[in-house]
C-alpha cells in the first residue's frame, strides 16, 4: 500500500469531501453549503491524503458523555479494497 496520511489536523474543503459523497447513494446531492456546515460542526473528522488528493474521510458525531458514533465512512473508488476503510475506523 502507498504511504498515504491520515490526519486528523488537516483541513478538508467541502469540494474535495463532496467528491468523495458524489460516489455513494447515501451522500450524493449533499450542497456545499451543507458539508462546510458539517465540517464545522464535527468535533472529529478524519482525513486520508494521498499527496494532495483527499481519498477518505470519517466524523464522529457525540453526546459529549456517553456515546460517540463514527459517520460518513468514505473511501475513494480507486483506493476500494486496500483496508482503508478498516484503518479508518480502528
Amino acid at each position: 500500500m502507498q504511504d498515504l496520511e491520515y490526519s486528523f489536523e488537516r483541513a478538508i474543503k467541502p469540494e474535495d469531501l463532496s467528491r468523495l459523497m458524489d460516489q455513494t447513494g447515501w451522500g450524493r446531492g449533499r450542497t456545499l453549503a451543507g458539508l462546510r456546515t458539517m465540517l464545522s460542526m464535527s468535533p472529529v473528522k478524519l482525513g486520508v491524503w494521498d499527496g494532495h488528493s483527499l481519498i477518505g474521510f470519517c466524523r464522529a458525531i457525540s453526546d459529549g458523555v456517553y456515546r460517540c458514533v463514527i459517520e460518513d465512512v468514505i473511501v475513494d473508488e480507486p483506493y476500494h479494497g486496500q483496508g482503508i476503510a478498516t484503518r479508518i475506523v480502528e
